[in-house]
């Protein structure tokens, strides 16, 4: 008797078997409503916005939309407290109704008539004095015949001390060109490099300043001036911490990588609930 077929027949059976799996449905988390809160506080603007959504069941029945029910919402500063006004899924309060006061902190509930309820605080960070500088020079370049001018160098600031800092950094590139039919205005947003958007004063050297590498290319015959807005957003804790992760979260190429959760301030729920200041400062490019 010939044993080959019988042990391949059976090897067969036994890899097939092996491909069986049974879901235990007693073992599957079961799928709890929680609301999803985002809110990021900043002095001086008209109106500060929150937006409210409800998580979604990734698995199960698909087909019915978890829904947040009526919502409400309250914001406090320790002292006094408002109800926001609804709009939709955005909420909102207005400057006259509550100010947004650097270094401040404000307490944040918002619950549904479906049962839900989260809780969460931040504090706004203080403005300083950026005592900021931008030193440049200028190389000219031909690219299919025509000049193209590289603005490279460096965009400093002064770094608050005494306590960790967290800052977001981004500039915006206006150009004017005067026609004889009239003048043409662009703008552009010119982030300045992947790494330098999102950080911490870890990194300021012995003086206390930080240094961010400034690189742009114009075309000369486009514009008669150019003018570059430097936007600094010191932020808190929250604020970083959330954006970083998101950042993390849309960056991982590694199918094989562990899943990178995303920050939440939220007590009850999901989201994040933070603050920023923003400063800037205006550069002639010459």
């Amino acid at each position: 008797m010939k044993l080959y077929p019988i042990i391949i027949t059976t090897a067969t059976v036994l890899l097939l078997q092996g491909c069986e799996t049974v879901l235990d449905t007693d073992k599957v988390p079961q799928f709890e409503s929680k609301l999803v809160v985002t809110a990021f506080l900043e002095p001086g603007k008209d109106v500060n916005m929150l937006n409210v959504s409800v998580n979604q069941p990734l698995y199960g029945d698909l087909g019915n939309v978890n829904q947040t029910g009526n919502i409400s919402a309250w914001i406090s500063d320790g002292e006094q407290e408002i109800k926001l006004n609804t709009g939709n899924e955005l909420m909102y309060f207005r400057s006259e109704e509550m100010k947004v006061v650097p270094g401040a902190k404000y307490f944040l509930r918002v619950s549904s008539d479906k049962g839900m309820e989260v809780h969460s605080e931040c504090s706004v960070p203080y403005f300083f004095d950026l005592k900021a500088e931008v030193d440049t020079f200028t190389i000219v370049t031909s690219t299919n015949n025509m000049l193209l001018r590289h603005f490279k160098g460096e965009f400093s600031f002064s770094d608050s001390s005494g306590y960790e800092n967290y800052y977001r950094v981004f500039a915006r590139l206006t150009t004017f060109k005067k026609y004889s039919s009239g003048g043409s205005t662009y703008k552009g947003d010119s982030f300045l490099s992947d790494e330098t958007q999102l950080f911490t004063d870890k990194s300021a050297g012995q003086d206390g300043r930080l240094r961010i590498p400034l690189e742009i290319g114009i075309y000369p015959a486009f514009y008669d001036s150019a003018f570059l807005k430097i936007y600094v957003m010191n932020t808190d804790k929250s604020y970083y911490l959330y954006h970083k992760s998101i950042e993390n979260y849309e960056d991982g190429e590694n199918p094989f990588a562990e899943p990178v959760p995303v920050y939440s301030n939220i007590e009850g729920g999901l989201g994040v609930f933070a603050a920023c200041v923003i400063d800037s400062v205006v550069f002639r490019l010459r």
